[in-house]
């Protein structure tokens, strides 16, 4: 598990320990490194397993963006689809909660292993690709997941191609795709999915 954990730090950059090159002076990474302790914190806490993870994509399947506004966890005001990136002035204190824990189990599922409280029982290589436009990957970033301009310079989305282990039954897919869905709707802003 671990030589599995480690080969993904190869696509983490930024955040102190695995290799990352920090300075004192740089503000900015040091606030990225206290979020990452206190993401590792709250996931220790929640303790990833198959049957936590089935709850979440359960929890948030029929979720859209006409629940979420009905539910006051989106604010009607928020950019259509497709426009600017959704800020905290238009999340609701549950909205901000549901974002963090989509991010968290984002994280959770394409770098987490047994030492941040991730136990799944992962049997099989998939992989798939991540799109979002250039101006956009910092919601990416700082999870962790280093983007990397689209073979074509002139195009204005960026992609990253993310391999994970997965479990026998698919769930960790299926808790990736409900995590991305839910960033998009609380945060990208996307009109179509983000994966391919």
């Amino acid at each position: 598990m671990q030589g599995r954990f480690l080969g993904w730090m190869a696509a983490v950059e930024g955040w102190g320990f695995f290799g990352l090159r920090v300075r004192a002076s740089d503000v900015g990474v040091t606030d990225a490194l206290k979020e990452r302790q206190r993401r590792m914190d709250r996931l220790r806490e929640s303790r990833i397993q198959a049957e936590t993870l089935r709850a979440f994509v359960t929890r948030y399947r029929k979720v859209d963006r006409a629940r979420l506004q009905a539910q006051g966890w989106l604010g009607a005001l928020a950019p259509k689809p497709g426009g600017a990136m959704i800020g905290a002035a238009h999340r609701s204190e549950a909205g901000e909660r549901i974002l963090e824990e989509a991010k968290d189990m984002l994280f959770a599922l394409l770098l987490g292993d047994i030492s941040c409280g991730v136990n799944l029982e992962r049997t099989k290589q998939e992989a798939f690709a991540l799109r979002v436009p250039r101006e956009k990957t910092q919601v990416l970033e700082c999870l962790g997941l280093r983007m990397e301009a689209a073979s074509d310079s002139r195009e204005d989305d960026v992609v990253l191609q993310v391999g994970f282990e997965e479990t026998e039954d698919g769930v960790v897919r299926q808790g990736i795709d409900m995590a991305l869905r839910l960033i998009n709707l609380l945060e990208l802003n996307q009109e179509s999915a983000l994966t391919a």
